[in-house]
C-alpha cells in the first residue's frame, strides 16, 4: 500500500491513533540577502555595513554618500567626506524625508559649516548662501569686503548721518563738505586748512561738540590768536588749542582786552574770563609778549596747568639759583634752578645751550615745555634719525603714518616750525611734524 495513512495500535484495553506526515525539505541554489536598515553597526553580520536595505562588506574609505562604508560607527566621516574635519560633510546628512541637508558649503576650511559664527572675511561662514551677513567688528567698526574697516560700508552709504557720507578710501564717515573750527570732524581731511581735527586725548571731551569725537581746531599761544568767537584753551597735553568759550562755561560775548590787562568784566577780555582776583584779565600765553603788564608763567586755569598771563613772578631766568618758585620768572623752579618755557629749541639755545623739552612739573599730570640741558646729538631739525640721542633737539619722532624717523622738538604754533613743518599733536604732545 502506497502513502502513509492512520495506524491503528492497540495497547491493553486502550487505542492510540498516531497520524504521520511526510515531510520535504525545500532546498535552492540563491542565499537569500540579509535585510537591514538604518546605520547601527548592529544592523549587519561583523564586517559588514547596511547599505539601503541589504548589508554588503566593508570599505576601507568611507565615501560622501550618507553611508557608513568604513563600519566604523559614523556615517560620512574621513578625508573623502569631511576632509577639514569639521565634523560636516560635503554631501551633508539626510532629513526624515530622505533629503540632503546640513551641508559643508566649504569642506576645505574648518571654519566654514552649518551653524558656524559668521566673521568678516569675505566667506559665508554658516553656509547660509549669503556673505558677511550679520559679521560683527570691534570698536563699532563696519565689515566691508571682507575686511573690518573703520567706521561705515561705502557701498550700502549707512550710518553717517545728514550731511556726511562714507569716505571709499578711509571707510570713515566725513563731512559732505570741508569744516570751519569748532565743527565736529573724525579726519583732519575734514577740515578746512591750516585746520586739523583733535579728539578727545588732546583737547579733552568737555570742549568736544556735542556727540562728536573730534573737532576742527588750530594750536594757539593767547585767544587772541584764534578766530573770533573762539579761546585759547591749555588742556594740560602740553599744547594750547581753539575752543568754544562755552564749554568751558564762560560767556559767548568776547571782549579785545588782552591777558594781563587791569578788567572787572570778563566779557571785556579776549578769553571770556578774569583771574582769580577778579581785576585783571586771564589768558593763556607763550610768551610775555601774549600779555599786557603781566609775565608768560607757570600756573593753572580750567583745572589744568599750563603757562598762563600772570601779575605775580620773581625776577630768577634760565639756570638762575632758586629756593621756591615765587623767585623764578617763569615760576619753575627745580633743583635750586630757574627754567624758562619754551616753543621749541631756538627759544633755549641762545641761554645756555639747552634743549626744549616736555615735562611734568609740581607733582602735576599735566605737561608743560621747558628749557633743559641734557645730553643731545649733532643732527639738526628734520634730519633722518634712529634715536634722541641722534637730534641736537634730543628729540627723534616716529612718523608712523609716513614710516619714518626724524628729529623734531616741541612747538606752540605753525610758525614755530621750519617750512614744510606744523605744530600738531604726536599723539598728544605737540611737535613740529610733516602734514
Amino acid at each position: 500500500m502506497s502513502g502513509v495513512g492512520p495506524r491503528i495500535v492497540a495497547v491493553g484495553f486502550a487505542a492510540s491513533v498516531v497520524l504521520l506526515l511526510r515531510c520535504e525539505a525545500i532546498v535552492t541554489d540563491t542565499v537569500p540577502a540579509f535585510t537591514c536598515e538604518g546605520t547601527s553597526r548592529d544592523a549587519c553580520p561583523a564586517g559588514q555595513y547596511c547599505h539601503g536595505s541589504g548589508c554588503v562588506p566593508c570599505e576601507k574609505q568611507d565615501i560622501c554618500d550618507h553611508y557608513d562604508n568604513d563600519c566604523d560607527g559614523t556615517v560620512d566621516d574621513g578625508p573623502l567626506s569631511d576632509a577639514d574635519n569639521d565634523h560636516y560633510s560635503w554631501c551633508g546628512s539626510l532629513d526624515d524625508q530622505g533629503h540632503p541637508v546640513d551641508a559643508d558649503c566649504d569642506d576645505t576650511d574648518p571654519n566654514v559649516h552649518p551653524g558656524a559664527p559668521e566673521v568678516c572675511d569675505g566667506k559665508d561662514n554658516d553656509c547660509n548662501g549669503l556673505i558677511d551677513d550679520g559679521a560683527t567688528c570691534p570698536n563699532g567698526m563696519s565689515c566691508f569686503n571682507g575686511k573690518c574697516v573703520n567706521a561705515c560700508d561705502v557701498d550700502a552709504g549707512t550710518g553717517c548721518g545728514v550731511g556726511r557720507h562714507c569716505d571709499p578710501v578711509t571707510h570713515t564717515c566725513v563731512n559732505n563738505q570741508t569744516v570751519g573750527i569748532g565743527e565736529p570732524c573724525t579726519a583732519n581731511s575734514e577740515c578746512t586748512a591750516p585746520l586739523f581735527c583733535a579728539d578727545a586725548s588732546v583737547v579733552g571731551s568737555t570742549v568736544l561738540p556735542n556727540g562728536a569725537s573730534g573737532m576742527c581746531t588750530q594750536p594757539c599761544c593767547s585767544s587772541a590768536g584764534c578766530p573770533d568767537g573762539f579761546v585759547c584753551y591749555a588742556a594740560g597735553t602740553g599744547g594750547r588749542y581753539c575752543v568754544d568759550p562755552t564749554k568751558l562755561g564762560r560767556s559767548g560775548t568776547l571782549g579785545t582786552e588782552l591777558g594781563g590787562t587791569s578788567e572787572t568784566s570778563a566779557s571785556r577780555c579776549r578769553s571770556g574770563e578774569l583771574m582769580s582776583d577778579n581785576k585783571h584779565c586771564a589768558d593763556t600765553c607763550c610768551s610775555d609778549s601774549d600779555c599786557s603788564g603781566a609775565a608768560c608763567a607757570y600756573g593753572t586755569d580750567d583745572s589744568h596747568d599750563g603757562m598762563f598771563c600772570t601779575r605775580s613772578t620773581g625776577s630768577g631766568q634760565q639756570d638762575d639759583f632758586c629756593y621756591q618758585q615765587s623767585d623764578c620768572h617763569d615760576l619753575v623752579c627745580a633743583s635750586f634752578s630757574c627754567y624758562a618755557n619754551c616753543c621749541g629749541s631756538t627759544s633755549c639755545n641762545a641761554l645756555d645751550g639747552s634743549v626744549c623739552a616736555y615735562a611734568e612739573y609740581n607733582n602735576s599730570s599735566d605737561v608743560v615745555s621747558f628749557c633743559w640741558q641734557s645730553p643731545a646729538g649733532a643732527k639738526a631739525f628734520g634730519a633722518t634719525c634712529a634715536s634722541n640721542a641722534d637730534c641736537v633737539s634730543d628729540d627723534c619722532y616716529d612718523d608712523v603714518a609716513n614710516g619714518i624717523h626724524y628729529c623734531t622738538e616741541p612747538c606752540c604754533v605753525d610758525s614755530d616750525c621750519a617750512g614744510g613743518y606744523a605744530c600738531r599733536p604726536t599723539p598728544t604732545l605737540p611737535r613740529c611734524v610733516k602734514p
